[in-house]
């Protein structure tokens, strides 16, 4: 009897293990997908609309420190992002191990780091 009660009490051990351990593997992949690096840009030209009703972006984005990379993304809005809107762009790491803009909003403009507002500005001179 002693036997078969450290049996199921093995068993529901291992069990419980398990849920702990996918739960964690659960947070951190879906912490992973939330991370990334954040730029900012500014519009500068209207988008031409697509057949699928997308607007492509092509921008140059810079981060706190003022360090550019290029981004290309798309606006899924019926209506272009409005030209001379700052946005804050998430880029990071997407499915397959890819990097790409994950995520973007559009922010005030006293919400852009001083060193990428100078190269945002300096860019549209």
């Amino acid at each position: 009897m002693r036997t078969i009660s450290t049996v199921i009490l093995s068993v529901i051990f291992i069990f419980i293990v398990i849920l702990a351990g996918a739960g964690a593997v659960r947070r951190y992949l879906q912490q992973r997908n939330h991370t990334g690096k954040e730029y900012y840009t500014r519009i500068t030209s209207i988008s031409e609309s697509r057949e699928d009703s997308n607007y492509l972006y092509r921008l140059n984005g810079f981060d706190q420190n003022g360090k550019s990379i290029k981004l290309e993304f798309y606006g899924t809005d019926e209506e272009p992002i409005k030209k001379g809107a700052y946005l804050r762009v998430i880029y990071g790491i997407v499915s397959n191990r890819d990097k790409d803009v994950k995520s973007w909003e559009e922010v005030e403009k006293k919400e852009v780091p001083e060193k990428a507002l100078m190269k945002i500005d300096t860019e549209d001179s």
